[in-house]
């Protein structure tokens, strides 16, 4: 008998992408799985979300070979630690090989996107999920493609955590009564202040967890380049004792470079790290062509403030393309 694997991922850390990989290079799947976002979402494979449907996986002696689940699955409102140990202590008796994905501090604009941009459910998977204990009003964040719609109904989401970095007090520096009453470069200025510190969390939990675990964890920087892909893809073959075919693999290189140029903002990090160093470099860049997201922008508003630059941000809401301007939008 098969054994039975998990990818135990965040989101936006492509568990999807690596289980439809796996079963592609296993010659189960020939069918691509990229949406138009460059997420694998048009794959379904096995994902075990939400937890009320690993927990019946896990009851009814479920085996898949190949399965995906998200962490967190005693509180999904959210700790701000210890749930990863929590978690691994549920899975490990039940599937005979564990792999995680996860991102550091090299990918944080580029995960942070890929949420904003790619995770979404559609009316059928709503019911599906309320069929399995999530409340329709606790997934407001995933029933809407538009960013800024998204993120603030992420940061009200926020406020209902057990240790939250953004509460509703937050609000009445900017004399709002709720966070969608925002101009964009009032709701740029707050992600600046708060966003990054819900992020520092999950990295930082993540930090912790691989000291405590002896399984394979990979950071999605392993998927940045053909080589270092196609070599995490073996890894986890062996770790699940799959067979990977030649043809397949050979075919997976092919389509690698088609992947990547869909993932529009795997270099994020990257360009802003660029961005900021011109402005305090006092040095030539233009970003014009590259359209920066809300979330980029707030980076690079609180990287600046760190280092003594303050964007005059009252009422500038489109943001500078180029270095000149931005140090010029600066005090």
């Amino acid at each position: 008998m098969a054994s039975t694997n998990l990818i135990f991922f965040t989101p936006g850390c492509y568990g999807t992408f690596i289980e439809w990989a796996l079963n592609f290079v296993k010659g189960s799947t020939t069918t691509l799985p990229f949406e138009k976002t460059g997420s694998s979402h048009e794959f379904v494979g096995s994902l075990l979300y939400p937890p009320g449907r690993l927990f019946e996986y896990v009851d009814n002696k479920e085996r898949n070979e190949i399965s995906r689940c998200h962490p967190n699955l005693f509180d999904h409102i959210g700790k701000d630690s210890g749930y990863l140990q929590e978690d691994i202590k549920y899975l490990q008796p039940h599937f005979d090989n564990i792999v995680s994905l996860i991102q550091d501090e090299r990918s944080r604009l580029w995960v942070d996107n890929n949420v904003i941009d790619k995770c979404f459910i559609n009316d059928q998977e709503l019911e599906y999920t309320e069929r399995y204990g999530l409340k329709r009003e606790d997934q407001l964040a995933l029933q809407t493609r538009d960013p800024v719609t998204k993120i603030n109904h992420f940061l009200e989401r926020e406020t209902h955590r057990i240790n939250p970095v953004f509460t509703k007090e937050n609000l009445q520096g900017w004399n709002k009564d709720s966070i969608f009453d925002f101009d964009h470069w009032e709701l740029r200025e707050l992600l600046s202040l708060y966003w990054f510190c819900i992020s520092d969390q999950v990295i930082n939990e993540w930090k912790t967890f691989q000291s405590t675990v002896d399984y394979p964890i990979f950071t999605i920087e392993s998927l940045r380049e053909l080589d270092t892909f196609i070599t995490t893809v073996l890894e986890i073959c062996k770790h699940f004792d799959i067979t990977a075919l030649d043809d397949r693999l050979k075919e997976l290189e092919e389509i690698y470079p088609n992947w990547r140029d869909m993932q529009i903002h795997m270099d994020k990090d990257k360009l802003c790290e660029q961005i900021v160093t011109s402005v305090l470099m006092n040095k030539h860049c233009d970003w014009s062509k590259q359209k920066l997201s809300i979330i980029d922008e707030a980076w690079i508003q609180k990287q600046l403030r760190e280092q003594g630059h303050e964007i005059k941000c009252y009422n500038l809401n489109v943001f500078p393309t180029n270095s000149k301007d931005l140090r010029d939008a600066t005090k």
